[in-house]
């Protein structure tokens, strides 16, 4: 029979860890150590990647990486055309035709190809040259917190839509589009190293899968591109770069809402890992500075769905930095009539309120100011007499035929015009900005100096 003694050293508790602050220091660090050795193997030493200055520094025509593209893509760098279910917004079809390669986003079509499997997205949308991405650029919701191992969350019409790898797949082949993006765990560049690891190890799970998938059906004839995961973490993103540079892809996505906000550099090492034989795309981009950025840092190709953020708010941008100049309005004397009701007698003239500094080149108040772009805000009441064009060098529709002012007045009366005619003229600038930097790459053999010449 166990003593009272004995009894008691049975029960008696371990003593307290230490919990002090270095020790919690030192078990955070064992717990990333240990997270990114998990999925990506051991982490890289924290040294320089050697980065090829030809991709860096220049961007050499990539017609013979793309002769399996088709047409379409027969000069780079190229724009790749922003749409809402196969149209541009804002614009209707007919002003739209022959612009090239066109972006459709998954929740815009999701119901009808699911319908209707066998149905081609050329058919239903009567457009060609798709590439069909599960990843809204423009979407202003963050559903990364709805995923999980096996699917994704997509924002249709009638809600949320869970979709898997498989019915993912089944969608493009009976769909048939030019391209599609591979499912990914898409998160932006805010979460934490943990789950950016998790986003890395679903993303390269999917992409291997649906290569599997493609070599098993052999009338697959869609290309994959793999988007690269890592949401901002440098060594994930180098570490996924390499992996994925061994997957046999016809190409790479790299997502601007998954980096942070000092990008440029982590694209630079990324994009000098991957094959030089394979295009890189650009989605996402915030401003025209940040498209050439992406051109730059070795991307091929980037998207146009800045221009809608552009025109939602009113903006129109410029190819100058230079403050436009506008008329100013003539400033009409308030009266407050409101006692006359009582003694027949209107109280005296009242000075207009002091208003806030107009008819000058600004960034968004409403968006983040790190946009950076000349443009023009013509919400403002400074433009309403202003009768000359956006831009007096611009060719566009828009500036062709309208002035700042009515413009202004479409946008002051919620009209749907206003947008619109926004929406022609900033597509139409980055038209013309993505012709004259191919012109620089022939004349220059870089893109150092004109991007110099943007303003910021």
């Amino acid at each position: 029979m166990m003593t009272a003694a004995e009894v008691a050293g049975i029960k008696r508790k371990e003593p307290p860890i230490d919990d002090t602050s270095e020790h919690k220091k030192l078990k955070r660090e064992s717990k990333d150590k240990k997270l990114n050795t998990s999925i990506l193997g051991k982490p890289d030493e924290e040294k320089p990647v050697e980065l090829d200055a030809a991709r860096r520094d220049t961007l050499a025509t990539a017609s013979h990486l793309l002769k399996d593209f088709g047409e379409p893509f027969s000069s780079s760098p190229a724009l790749l055309r922003y749409t809402k279910c196969g149209q541009i917004p804002h614009v209707t079809r007919d002003l739209t035709e022959g612009t090239g390669v066109s972006i459709v986003t998954l929740q815009s079509v999701i119901a009808p190809l699911r319908a209707l499997p066998s149905l081609k997205i050329s058919d239903y949308l009567k457009i060609n040259n798709v590439l069909l991405t599960h990843y809204d650029s423009h979407q202003a919701l963050d559903l990364s917190s709805f995923n999980d191992n096996n699917t994704i969350s997509v924002w249709g019409k009638s809600g949320r839509v869970k979709v898997c790898n498989k019915d993912y797949l089944d969608l493009i082949r009976g769909s048939q589009p030019e391209m599609f993006v591979c499912l990914a765990d898409v998160v932006p560049a805010t979460v934490s190293p943990k789950r950016a690891d998790k986003s890395c190890w679903r993303t390269i799970n999917w992409i291997t899968e649906s290569l599997t998938y493609i070599s098993d059906n052999p009338g697959f004839t869609s290309k994959p591109l793999a988007m690269l995961p890592g949401s901002g973490h440098r060594q994930l993103m180098l570490k996924a770069a390499s992996i994925l540079s061994e997957r046999g892809v016809a190409g790479y996505v790299v997502e601007r809402a998954t980096l942070p906000e000092d990008w440029s550099g982590l694209v630079n090492d990324v994009v000098s890992l991957l094959p030089q034989d394979k295009p890189v795309f650009f989605m996402g981009a915030r401003s025209p500075k940040e498209l050439v950025t992406a051109l730059r840092c070795g991307c091929h190709f980037v998207d146009s769905s800045c221009t809608l953020t552009y025109s939602d708010y009113g903006r129109a941008l410029l190819s100058s930095a230079r403050s436009p100049e506008v008329k100013p309005v003539p400033v009409v004397p308030t009266v407050d009539f409101g006692p006359a009701l009582a003694t027949g007698v209107p109280n005296q003239e009242v000075a207009p309120k002091k208003k806030k500094e107009t008819g000058k080149v600004c960034v968004f108040g409403e968006l983040p100011p790190e946009l950076g772009a000349a443009e023009l805000n013509l919400r403002d009441r400074a433009f309403q007499r202003d009768f000359v064009a956006i831009e007096s060098t611009c060719t566009c529709f828009t500036c062709t035929r309208h002035t700042r002012g009515y413009i202004n007045h479409l946008l002051l009366t919620n009209e749907l015009l206003g947008p619109t005619l926004l929406q022609l003229h900033n597509n139409f600038h980055l038209d013309v900005l993505l012709q004259q930097a191919r012109q620089s790459l022939t004349t220059n053999g870089s893109l150092h100096d004109f991007c110099n010449e943007l303003p910021s």
